[in-house]
């Protein structure tokens, strides 16, 4: 009687655990590919391919949040390039601002520089009455702010706020290998020893990632692929074959 006893509160363990995994994981937002892994001849290129291939989503939104990696400048040269071919009617931006702490003064021509972080009630204020005039917007900022996957970030802030028609566009670097995810930029962590908040980014960066490790393409080319990873949030995986 006792074995029996002991069996079906395993049985009831194992059935509780599946049933709580079901549950969790099919709360969390699946990734949906937009453009698999590939090889990019420039930062142009990505650029174009972006613009191709959402197009309505870019179209549909009046706020677009552009994010890259301080640590890597080279990748505003995407954005510059979006702005530049994004100039037909209904995709064209009325107003372009870049975040101060790019330092990037002068490669955007026409944009307003602020700290979007500092002066977020201001900024809220700004492209709420954008949106309001029936105008749209660009916003350069840096990654963690602008994606969706950070939470309290900038892009939180205005979603939660400003309840604004918004897409957020996240440039980052990823790994080639499990080895190289040691020196992610974004480390995957949980929730109990995530110190930064940047966990469920890392973490998401590193399952792309992992899916690519076996697929190679030439080596120092520019590489990557391009996830929406929310309802209105978009990653943009870019690095050069190991």
């Amino acid at each position: 009687m006792k074995n029996n006893t002991v069996y079906w509160i395993v049985i009831g363990l194992v059935v509780a655990g599946g049933l709580f995994a079901t549950v969790y994981f099919g709360l969390q937002p699946q990734s949906v590919s937009k453009v698999t892994f590939s090889e990019f001849l420039s930062q142009d290129v990505v650029a174009d391919s972006i613009l191709l291939h959402l197009r309505e989503e870019l179209k549909q939104s009046s706020i677009v949040l552009l994010g890259v990696e301080p640590e890597v400048p080279e990748q505003i040269q995407v954005w510059k390039h979006l702005l530049k071919g994004n100039q037909k009617s209904g995709l064209k931006f009325d107003h372009i601002v870049i975040d101060q702490f790019l330092k990037a003064e002068g490669q955007i021509p026409g944009a307003e520089q602020t700290d979007t972080k500092e002066n977020i009630t201001q900024v809220i204020q700004v492209l709420s009455d954008i949106q309001a005039k029936g105008q749209r917007a660009a916003v350069i900022l840096p990654t963690v702010y602008a994606s969706q996957l950070v939470a309290g970030n900038v892009a939180s802030i205005l979603k939660e706020q400003a309840h604004l028609n918004m897409i957020s566009l996240s440039l980052a670097d990823f790994p080639r290998s499990r080895e190289e995810e040691s020196a992610m930029r974004f480390p995957c962590s949980v929730d109990d020893v995530d110190q930064t908040g940047l966990g469920q980014l890392g973490c998401t960066i590193a399952q792309e990632a992992r899916a690519n490790y076996q697929k190679k393409k030439t080596s120092g080319a520019l590489v990557g692929l391009i996830d929406q990873v929310g309802k209105n949030d978009y990653l943009v995986l870019l690095t050069k074959e190991r």
